[in-house]
Formats: C-alpha cells, sequence, structure tokens
C-alpha cells in the first residue's frame, strides 16, 4: 500500500524482477545496434499476400532484434515484449524485410484489419450500451448524494490505495461507426462543441500553421476519395479566454501522429470533456484550467486518419504515415497499400536519419523517414507551433504499448541530462497504471518529435533540435491493439487521466507537500517540520501557511 508521500514508492518486487529483465534486454539491443548494416532492406519478397499481419517471433535473440531495429522494424508502437518472444503487427512489406533478414515467425492474425473490422463491428453497439448505462449509473448516484469528493486541493497530494474513479463525462461519447473512433469531421465537430458548450473556458479551433500550411491531401486515388489538403487544428483550455497566449505556463498534448493509434486521439478527447464539465464544481480541476494554458492538437496527421476512413470505415485500417506520394505509390485504396506516407513521429530533426536508429530510407517502411528532416508539411506544422509558444511539458501521445519512454530514444551515450527529473514525473503518470518507463525501456529510434523537443545545441549532443529544453514524452496507451476493442476505449481514456494532470502539474508553478513531522509528539511543545517539494518546471515561490485545527493548540509560531 502507498504512503501519503511516498510518491516514488518502490513497484511490487516481483514487477520490479520483471521489469529489471525487460530494462536489461532491451538495454542489450541497443548495445548490439552497430552489428547489422550488412542486410538490405528490400520489399516484399517471399510474402504471397499483401495483407498486414499480427506475427510472434519465439525465442527471438538479442541480435536479431537489433538488426529489426536497424533495417526499421519499429519495436515501439504496438511491440509487446513477452520474456524470450516478440510480439508485432507488420504490413507486408515489414514482413517481406523479416523473411529477407531470415528471421522466422508465426501468424497470429493472418488478416489483421478484417480481425479489427470484424471486432469493432461487434463490440461497437456493446460499448456504446456500456457507456450509456456507466453515464445513466453516474448521474443516479449524484443525485443520491451531494458529498463532494474532492478532498484535497491537488491531486498530487491523493494518496489512495486505488487511483481515483474518474467520472465520465456527460458529453463524452464514442465515434458513430468508425470502430468508436472519431472520423476527422467528428472530430472537428466536437471541438465546435466544445466551444459552443462552454465559450469561456475553450477557444474556437484554430489553425496550428503560424504561415496556414496544410497537409498533401490526396489527389492518387478515384475522383471520389480525393481531398485536398487539410487544416490542422488546435484549441486552448484556459479560464480566461480573453487572456494572451503566454500569459500562464503553457503545456501541450497531441495525439494521431500515427494515424492507427486510436486511443491517442480518444484519450485526449475524454479529458478535454473532463476538464469542461469539471471546472467549476471541482477545485482541482478548477485550479488548473485557470492557472494554466491547455493545448490540444487532437490530430496532427488528419490525411492519415481520412485515409483509413477510405480503407477501412468501420475501422481497422492501419495507415501509420502521412499521404507523401513515393516512387511506386499507384494511389490504391487497398489497406496493403504500403508506399503512400512517411512516419512523421522520425521526420523531426534530431538525430534525424543517424545509422541503426530505428527508421528506414525505405518509403515502403512504416518507419520511413522522409527525404530529409521537416520534409513533411505535418512535422513543420508541428514545429512552428511549438517554436512559437513556450510549452513547459509535452505529451505525445500514443498507442499500444502501456509504457512511457524518455527521450533520447533510447539511444546510448546521448543522455538529456534531465534524467531525475523525467523519472519523478513517469512516477506520478505511472503511480496506478504501473505502466513502464524509463530511457531505454524501448530500442533506439531516430527523428522523434519529443527528443526534438528537449533536445539543443547546448546538451552536449552534437545536434540542433527545439533548443527549448520541453520536458516531452510519449506515452503509449493501450494495450490491446492500435484499434482496441470498442468497450476498452473508455477504460484506456480513464486510465490515462493521471498522466494528463501530472504534465499539468510538472509543467506548471506546483510543489508536492510532506509532512515530515514523527506522529509521537510527546509534550506540550514541538517543532513541526515540513517539506515543500518543488516539481513544476515554471519557477515560483511557496509560501507555507500552518494554521490550528483545534482549541487545545494555543500556538503557532510563523514557519
Amino acid at each position: 500500500m502507498e504512503t501519503p508521500y511516498n510518491f516514488v514508492s518502490p513497484k511490487s518486487k516481483i514487477f520490479k524482477t520483471i521489469s529489471n529483465v525487460f530494462l536489461a534486454f532491451l538495454a542489450f539491443l541497443v548495445f548490439m545496434s552497430g552489428i547489422s548494416g550488412a542486410f538490405a532492406q528490400t520489399n516484399t519478397s517471399g510474402i504471397t499476400d499483401n495483407l498486414s499481419k499480427r506475427v510472434l517471433i519465439k525465442d527471438i535473440t538479442s541480435a536479431q532484434a537489433s538488426i529489426l531495429v536497424d533495417n526499421g522494424i519499429d519495436l515501439q508502437c504496438g511491440a509487446i515484449h513477452t520474456h524470450d518472444a516478440l510480439q508485432l503487427e507488420l504490413s507486408a512489406y515489414d514482413l517481406g524485410l523479416l523473411k529477407d533478414l531470415n528471421i522466422n515467425y508465426d501468424i497470429v492474425i493472418d488478416d489483421l484489419v478484417s480481425f479489427y473490422k470484424e471486432r469493432e463491428e461487434r463490440e461497437l453497439p456493446i460499448a456504446k450500451a456500456e457507456l450509456a448505462a456507466a453515464k445513466a449509473a453516474q448521474l443516479s448516484q449524484k443525485q443520491k448524494s451531494s458529498i463532494n469528493s474532492a478532498t484535497q486541493d491537488s491531486f498530487l497530494q491523493y494518496a489512495g490505495a486505488e487511483e481515483i474513479a474518474w467520472s465520465i463525462p456527460n458529453n463524452y461519447n464514442l465515434g458513430s461507426s468508425f470502430g468508436g473512433c472519431f472520423t476527422v469531421s467528428e472530430v472537428l465537430s466536437e471541438l465546435d462543441d466544445m466551444r459552443t458548450l462552454y465559450p469561456a473556458l475553450i477557444s474556437a479551433r484554430a489553425d496550428a500553421s503560424p504561415t496556414s500550411e496544410t497537409t498533401y491531401g490526396n489527389t492518387l486515388s478515384s475522383a471520389a476519395n480525393n481531398f485536398a489538403g487539410q487544416t490542422v487544428y488546435y484549441v486552448r483550455i484556459h479560464g480566461d479566454q480573453s487572456a494572451t497566449e503566454g500569459d500562464k505556463p503553457q503545456i501541450l498534448f497531441t495525439g494521431m501522429i500515427h494515424s492507427r493509434e486510436v486511443s491517442a486521439l480518444m484519450n485526449n478527447m475524454y479529458l478535454m470533456w473532463y476538464l469542461l464539465e469539471n471546472y467549476g464544481t471541482d477545485p482541482r480541476v478548477t485550479e488548473l484550467v485557470d492557472n494554466n494554458e491547455l493545448y490540444f492538437i487532437p490530430v496532427v496527421n488528419p490525411d492519415g486518419l481520412r485515409w483509413n476512413e477510405i480503407i477501412a470505415p468501420s475501422g481497422g485500417g492501419l495507415q501509420r504515415k502521412n499521404l507523401r506520394v513515393n516512387a511506386g505509390d499507384s494511389g490504391s485504396t487497398s489497406s496493403g497499400n504500403t508506399s503512400r506516407g512517411v512516419d512523421l513521429n522520425r521526420n523531426f530533426d534530431y538525430f534525424w536519419g543517424s545509422a541503426g536508429s530505428g527508421s528506414s530510407g525505405s518509403p515502403g517502411s512504416d518507419a520511413y523517414r522522409g527525404p530529409s528532416a521537416f520534409s513533411e508539411p505535418e512535422a513543420r506544422i508541428l514545429r512552428d507551433f511549438v517554436l512559437a509558444r513556450n510549452f513547459q511539458t509535452v505529451l505525445m501521445n500514443h498507442s499500444f504499448a502501456n509504457s512511457i519512454p524518455h527521450p533520447y530514444g533510447g539511444i546510448p551515450g546521448n543522455a538529456s541530462g534531465r534524467e531525475d527529473e523525467m523519472h519523478n514525473w513517469h512516477a506520478e503518470m505511472t503511480r496506478y497504471n504501473r505502466y513502464v518507463s524509463g530511457a531505454t525501456i524501448f530500442s533506439a529510434a531516430n527523428g522523434i518529435a519529443d527528443d526534438w523537443m528537449l533536445g539543443g545545441p547546448t546538451d552536449g549532443n552534437g545536434e540542433v533540435g527545439s533548443g527549448q529544453a520541453i520536458l516531452g514524452t510519449t506515452p503509449e496507451h493501450g494495450g490491446s491493439g492500435f484499434w482496441p476493442g470498442a468497450t476498452n476505449i473508455t477504460p484506456i481514456a480513464q486510465r490515462a487521466v493521471r498522466i494528463y494532470l501530472a504534465s499539468i502539474y510538472y509543467g506548471g508553478k506546483y510543489a508536492r507537500f510532506h509532512d515530515l513531522t514523527q506522529s509521537d509528539i510527546a509534550g506540550l511543545s514541538s517543532d513541526l517540520t515540513f517539506g515543500i517539494e518543488r516539481i513544476g518546471q515554471t519557477a515560483s515561490d511557496f509560501t507555507l501557511t500552518v494554521t490550528p485545527v483545534s482549541a487545545n493548540i494555543d500556538n503557532i509560531v510563523s514557519p
């Protein structure tokens, strides 16, 4: 059981043992990363169909895993490590690469898109019914009791044995038909509804690009599926919408830089409704919204999401990249068309293109880094949006490994010098959900957004980065697939609430209070000892006020 102030209390011995084995294994993968330069990347040789599959690589060695990383197989999003086996969800291109590398695998699911599609169609009606029932039960409970559950001034001070039972926002819903996920148009409609209902708390959606740059759009497929370049939108939640941007600490939350990662989007939408609906009734939420500027870009990659709507209208599309037209791209709407696009989370200018570091130079790969750093409009839009502000913390939400890695991308020898801050922040985020976190929990990856945000010319790594020293991280939410069963979407979102709130606290002007006084005070006069631990990135002074709550306490001198 956790103690009120032991915010870094150790995990159970079993969990710790598993974590240590897991971390040691992945650290060795990184160590072995230099040995596979002789393996060339090809396409789908030896593959008899064009289907994405879930596969299991048994008895995988460290050398084999390192070879996968060096050839652009992503061992972060969607990889599940179980002792000496590795489960992956791969396109036909990447399956062909496994064959070329002589790495054997067993097929767990032969047609992943069909599997997701059938599961979403089966579960979505159940999920909607369960969500409606949960809201009704919640409303009934509120009518029976007038007791306010907000007994602390800060979610940081909560020290219960179990996580807070986060309420389901009344306006939060699942997507209408797209596997429970919102379509691009539904996301925009949700943002507009938020503005209509809470104009004092949330801005109208606005163009995230300072230069009005748009995405590629789609012009290669049939006329019915064509669409022009899209605007990437953001909103700001803050208690004073008339205030100039930058008056308060700025925090950023993004989703769907990889456009098949459903929970990355839906968690954002859940949290936004939670903040809006609880403002004014929960003093903890009110304080956070009044004293911070919370920015949301729910869909960084709208083209990829729109493409998934086209190739799999019921859900289950596996387009991860944007829609850059690469050589050999026919414009086919087949779910097996892997030639389309660039992995936007390999396109940032921090270790971009470094040899053997988890990206690919081949357009067919899901980890294709693009022809140059910031070659993609979506990456430039996010870059320019960030550089125009002063963000303290950033969550680049992904799915589905239930883990939170630290920068810099698991690349050995390139420490940020801020690992202690990262560990404290991540300890708060994982206090109850027990996501695995750390700098080397994943194998290396280069050109990723949070590395660029934290990095700068003075960090000693020889890279440029944003130069703003932003604490950024990439939570991997979910655990049950890029398209989680629709009945799991809401529970995954609830599990992520603390991750979001912790990021606000660690970006703003906050401290954690520690009572260090021994409980057995024997005399009528005693010293009381307290600790104030500053955790926020924004500098601030703090004042401790001690107020007697009993008439038996005669006098307290100033601290």
